[in-house]
């Protein structure tokens, strides 16, 4: 029986003999988390940004019916989050991914632990977003505009004079 351990009292008999047996079925364990990986899609961010963490992890052997595990995140040894996860029927690993937005400049060091199997640490390093530059300064200008004729006609020339100033 898939998902079952079976306990069978050893017996002898001789020619002839019989003797009633007991056949426990117990309900097998889900296998043991062997080994919890961490990996980041970045370690250098700015206050505010979010960081995306991929937790995998490996199973001593092929689940033998569809198990959940747990696995919880620590940001500097505080508890942040937990996902749970399906593993189905004949796999023997897994992976998820988790985020976490950091708020705060300095260094984060980050782990998993999946079924008491802590993870390797990741570390994060947070810079302090710079306020962007102010615009630089309006400047104002004026145009004084002045022809020497207020009336032409065909062919005639006219002198337009612009002058442009900055206040």
């Amino acid at each position: 029986y898939p998902g079952y351990e079976k306990y069978v009292e050893d017996i002898t008999l001789e020619p002839g003999e019989s003797k009633q047996v007991t056949v426990v079925l117990r309900k097998s364990p889900p296998p043991k988390i062997t080994e919890v990986t961490l990996s980041a899609d970045k370690t250098e961010v700015y206050e505010g940004d979010y960081v995306r963490f991929r937790v995998s992890a490996k199973l001593e052997r092929p689940v033998e019916s569809t198990t959940k595990y747990k696995v919880s995140l620590y940001v500097n040894d505080k508890h942040v989050a937990d996902r749970y996860v399906d593993v189905y029927r004949g796999f023997n690993s897994f992976s998820t991914t988790m985020s976490y937005r950091f708020t705060t400049e300095g260094n984060y060091n980050i782990y998993a632990i999946a079924d008491n199997v802590k993870s390797n640490t990741v570390t994060v390093s947070v810079k302090k977003r710079e306020a962007p530059s102010p615009p630089p300064p309006e400047e104002t200008y004026t145009v004084a505009v002045s022809v020497d004729k207020t009336e032409i006609n065909v062919g005639e020339k006219a002198s337009l004079n612009i002058e442009i100033r900055r206040i």
